[in-house]
């Protein structure tokens, strides 16, 4: 996966379906300011992307609801997701903070994953069941584009884009391999966005960029 540039900015301030805004900005700014006052968060820099994603769970959190889960992953919009107050995961927490950032206007895309020893051993085997991956984001800010953990609030300045090596770990694991970067989010279901990062895996692997 290539290095984001200068050129990506535009297309990465641009909304879709499951990433309309829907919430006022001169209210998502205030609401910013005084959370930010009331933590002793700074606002500038990459101070405000750190303030976005702890507003956001403080917010919404996560929910260990298996059939709500089951029901609502990977097919929301960033207004059900914020309404409902229940993230189904880290794709819902970048789905909220792609649009909010967006609306800030810092350029902003929600970044698939997969980890890294899950695809060593799906590419073993072809058929290993159960998925493991993280989705980041990636923000244009202070002039560099860094890396954005909207579920565990953490920003990555210095990153390779397509081995993601983190210095915390999520779920035990700290190693990610990039597969699919957009603006945008489309309403699916876990059985076809798992076949999808599949399909994503198996092309990098042919292309050798494994």
């Amino acid at each position: 996966m290539k290095k984001l540039t200068k050129n990506d900015i535009e297309k990465y301030l641009s909304f879709g379906e499951a990433t309309l805004p829907f919430l006022d900005n001169e209210a998502l700014i205030q609401n910013l300011q005084e959370y930010a006052r009331a933590k002793e968060l700074d606002l500038n820099g990459a101070g405000l992307l750190y303030c976005l994603t702890k507003w956001i769970n403080k917010n919404v959190h996560y929910t260990s609801d298996v059939d709500f889960s089951r029901n609502n992953k990977f097919s929301r919009t960033a207004r059900e997701i914020w309404e409902s107050e229940k993230a189904t995961g880290c794709t819902d927490y970048a789905i909220l903070f792609a649009t909010l950032a967006r609306q800030l206007n810092l350029p902003t895309t929600i970044l698939h994953t997969a980890e890294k020893n899950w695809v060593d051993r799906y590419l073993n085997n072809g058929d290993y069941k159960i998925h493991y991956g993280h989705t980041f984001c990636e923000c244009f800010c202070g002039n560099k584009w860094v890396l954005v953990d909207p579920t565990f609030r953490e920003i990555t300045v210095n990153y390779d884009p397509n081995l993601i090596k983190l210095e915390y770990e999520v779920a035990g694991n700290n190693a990610f391999i990039s597969y699919m970067r957009a603006v945008d989010f489309a309403r699916t279901d876990i059985k076809t966005f798992n076949l999808e990062m599949e399909q994503a895996i198996q092309k990098l692997h042919q292309s050798k960029s494994l």
